[in-house]
């Protein structure tokens, strides 16, 4: 037996021990080597890695008197909006992009506002949007530009989503936020997607409006900071 395992440990290190020989003799072929660990080590380090989190707090906003800009409500037509952020975290070293950030329905799939720099009226977008979603205090909120937005190497950000009702849209029992960054993925779909686009990653969260009328037929000020949607954890990084 120990013949047997001296016989077999002395045939696996008989070919290691001719490799490097043969790559101590040869000084090209310890270059191509090197050169191929770097490359490989260059191809791990730039690869593409972000992370996505939805807060699980969702906040009811009476359009007319909890969006100001100005120090006045911003002019909407709608009688009801909502509030809940998004961290991005870039921990690579390339900068990335998302895109289709959108909030809607997941029962009809169809799309409520989301209030971007380019959708706000166009001489009000430069300034700072206040909200009081638990009373007089304000919060400055940082909305994105657009339903879509880079996010550069190394970086956090943070997206504050204020959703406008759409009057002709149905407003159920749940509301679903999605967005897209680009990396190939076959897993990571969206059931929700109605784009042609094959190479995309989708991270997705639905947030529970249940008791949402109450909330907002309750906005006497002052009041105490629970004001705000009870949410499962219902997130889909994929």
């Amino acid at each position: 037996m120990i013949y047997l395992l001296r016989k077999d440990v002395h045939n696996i290190m008989w070919p290691i021990s001719d490799l490097w020989s043969l790559i101590s003799k040869n000084p090209s072929i310890t270059i191509s080597i090197a050169s191929l660990a770097i490359s490989l080590y260059t191809l791990w380090r730039q690869r593409k890695r972000i992370t996505i989190s939805f807060d699980p707090a969702l906040f009811v906003l009476d359009p007319k008197k909890d969006i100001l800009v100005l120090d006045e409500p911003y002019p909407f037509a709608s009688d009801v909006a909502f509030w809940f952020t998004i961290h991005v975290i870039n921990p690579s070293n390339v900068n990335l992009s998302f895109f289709d950030l959108r909030v809607f329905d997941p029962d009809t799939n169809k799309n409520h506002f989301i209030l971007t720099k380019k959708t706000m009226v166009e001489t009000l977008s430069h300034f700072p949007i206040h909200l009081r979603p638990y009373g007089p205090d304000g919060y400055t909120a940082d909305i994105p530009e657009h339903n879509y937005g880079s996010i550069k190497a190394g970086d956090v950000m943070r997206l504050d989503i204020i959703v406008i009702r759409n009057l002709d849209a149905p407003l159920g029992d749940e509301l679903t936020v999605s967005l897209k960054v680009p990396t190939t993925s076959i897993f990571h779909r969206s059931r929700f997607s109605n784009t042609d686009r094959k190479i995309y990653r989708a991270y997705e969260h639905t947030y529970s409006l249940s008791g949402w009328e109450k909330v907002l037929a309750a906005r006497n000020y002052p009041q105490e900071p629970t004001q705000k949607v009870d949410n499962r954890n219902n997130s889909n990084n994929g």
